[in-house]
């Protein structure tokens, strides 16, 4: 007769009609419904995630007795990355954001270039407008850089990305360990190229790549010993 729902931005329409019956006769009954999570996160559009939900089910069930809580307040990270995010989803960044965005393809003169309306930035903003928060004051330490690769080219775009990697772990590592050190990546391919240049400058790296047990080194030298042991007369699998 409880109902906790988490990272609620992600949730589609699909899966909200498998639970909502349920949850409204849970609510009619005295249980309770509790969805949480922030819109500013949503991620998984591509396979339905819907931000509307919060509000599609705040006015739905608005005969029960519907509250809504804000936090307001940033429990874990440092004050640079609060202030960072803060000026990233104000609504004059949102704005400028747009604004670039479309210059830019008008500029390439592409077929069929993003526009925005006016009720498309109202509903934006409208999804951002609590997304500024405030940070403990005892967390008042970060860092943050932000660097653009400005080149038209994939390999030249590959080639600088690598050289600025390279140059920021050798920097961090003379006050963090290797283990401190994460790198987040838009694709797996992006992983299995940043897991080699790593690999290829000696500095240990723990990566989907790393970890996926047909991958190892260690895993195929077996296997090629037991193809040679099964087929002696392969020299591919001998030499391996």
């Amino acid at each position: 007769r409880h109902y906790l729902i988490d990272e609620f931005q992600d949730t589609s329409q699909l899966q909200w009609r498998n639970l909502e019956k349920m949850a409204e006769e849970a609510l009619s009954t005295g249980g309770t419904l509790f969805y949480v999570g922030d819109r500013k996160q949503a991620i998984y559009g591509f396979r339905g995630g819907d931000v509307e939900l919060f509000e599609q089910i705040k006015n739905g069930f608005r005969h029960f007795n519907v509250n809504v809580e804000r936090l307001k307040t940033n429990w874990r990270s440092q004050r640079e990355i609060v202030v960072f995010n803060n000026e990233i989803f104000s609504s004059a960044n949102l704005r400028h954001f747009i604004e670039t965005k479309e210059e830019y393809e008008l500029e390439k003169k592409k077929r069929a270039p993003v526009h925005f309306s006016d009720e498309d930035i109202n509903h934006l903003e409208n999804i951002y407008a609590n997304s500024q928060q405030e940070f403990l004051k005892e967390n008042d330490q970060g860092f943050v850089r932000v660097e653009f690769i400005d080149k038209e080219n994939k390999e030249d775009a590959s080639v600088a990305c690598r050289a600025k990697v390279l140059t920021l772990i050798a920097d961090l590592t003379k006050r963090f360990d290797y283990g401190d050190i994460a790198i987040l990546t838009r694709s797996n391919q992006e992983i299995e190229e940043l897991t080699n240049w790593l690999l290829e400058e000696n500095i240990p790296v723990v990566s989907e790549r790393t970890s996926n047990i047909k991958d190892n080194p260690l895993i195929e030298e077996l296997l090629a010993l037991l193809k040679f042991l099964n087929s002696p007369i392969d020299n591919l699998s001998f030499a391996q």
